[in-house]
């Protein structure tokens, strides 16, 4: 079972690397401009790098992420869309015969 802190981590309402409460902000305060109008992120209001999308409904992405952990779920996100993608095409070959 999952205790409070770990549950408030894992939804993005506390930062995992300084424990302080996140603020919801909008894409300007990620990226300097507003590249994604009625975006919003959950960011840690001490180190600035640390932060998660969240979905239309204000539900997070994930939990707060650095710079390294963001690269690494990119490499990650991406190998598995590849292998599904490739996994579909052969069910789909397979299928059509």
């Amino acid at each position: 079972m999952l205790n409070d802190y770990t549950m408030e981590m894992i939804e993005g309402k506390v930062c995992p690397y300084c424990r302080c409460e996140t603020k919801k902000v909008s894409s300007d305060r990620i990226y300097g401009k507003d590249y994604f109008p009625g975006k919003f992120f959950l960011q840690c209001p001490e180190i600035k790098e640390h932060y998660v999308g969240i979905r239309f409904d204000g539900k997070s992405l994930g939990s707060l992420a650095n710079k390294e952990l963001r690269e690494l779920r990119k490499v990650d996100f991406n190998t598995f869309a590849v292998r599904h993608y490739a996994q579909d095409i052969k069910h789909q070959k397979i299928t059509s015969l």
